[in-house]
């Protein structure tokens, strides 16, 4: 992993003197590295980390993953549940990145087609949100193409676990181990009786339709990916490759939760 792709966020506090911190010690450990501007790479890279939260490093995973290369991230803001490393724990990184058997998690991520057959991977989540801000969305979800419910609600997420604990948390669904493989279907503000998230297996698939004349936004990974019309809809399955992140092996999921949601100051 010689060549090293640097995603910063440039507004960030201390997002560019980390930046310039790590490359000095990049290059002193004879690494190459490389700074990512947008979303293009600007040099051919081997690996990608990101500094800022955990925005960035979902920006750096997307374009990791359409790279099959791994990724890793600096923790720059106040909480980073995917951004494992804290600044203090740089020089552990860049030993990591200079080992030559390094230590990689691999995590589920989603591909979801969209109606003209394109196809976007996401590690957190798909969404379909309403456009009208009075009106909620009718959604039918199918599994394995049987129906499983309609929806009427603001909005419908399938997650992964990893993504769990993102915005299909704040809508009241499950916290769930990263290292599992599922597809967490996670009503929000719904007006159905099942209003509880759906878990389902990781070699499912789910079928999002727009069910009556009330169109919906498709966002991926937080990202808008397009426009729902009656009767459209995306199919979310797995993706065929995971997400790689460089992990320094002290990550581990009951600490992240403990951090995340504060409870060892309950």
């Amino acid at each position: 992993m010689n060549r090293v792709g640097l995603v910063v966020h440039d507004e960030k506090p201390g997002a560019m003197e980390m930046a310039a911190s790590l490359t000095d010690q990049l290059a002193a450990a004879g690494l190459a590295p490389c700074t990512v501007e947008a979303d293009a790479t600007t040099c051919d890279v081997d690996v990608l980390v990101s500094i800022g939260g955990d925005g960035t490093l979902l920006r750096a995973a997307s374009l990791a993953h359409a790279r099959d290369i791994p990724v890793a991230g600096i923790n720059m803001g106040r909480l980073g549940y995917l951004a494992e490393i804290e600044p203090e724990d740089v020089g552990s990184l860049v030993a990591l990145l200079s080992s030559p058997d390094p230590s990689i998690e691999s995590r589920m991520a989603l591909e979801v087609e969209l109606p003209d057959g394109s196809r976007l991977a996401a590690l957190n989540d798909v969404v379909l949100d309403k456009v009208v801000t009075q009106r909620v969305i009718h959604v039918r979800a199918e599994v394995d193409g049987r129906r499983l419910i309609t929806y009427r609600a603001d909005a419908v997420i399938v997650s992964t676990p990893t993504g769990s604990t993102a915005y299909s948390l704040a809508a009241g669904g499950p916290v769930v181990d990263p290292r599992m493989e599922a597809l967490i279907v996670t009503p929000v503000a719904a007006h159905t009786l099942l209003w509880r998230s759906v878990v389902v297996g990781g070699d499912r698939a789910i079928r999002l339709i727009v069910d009556v004349d009330r169109p919906a936004w498709v966002t991926v990974d937080g990202r808008e990916a397009g426009r729902l019309e009656q009767g459209q809809s995306v199919t979310v399955t797995r993706s065929d490759r995971p997400v790689r992140f460089l992990s320094l092996g002290a990550h581990h999921f009951p600490d992240a939760v403990r951090h995340e949601f504060g409870l060892d100051r309950a």
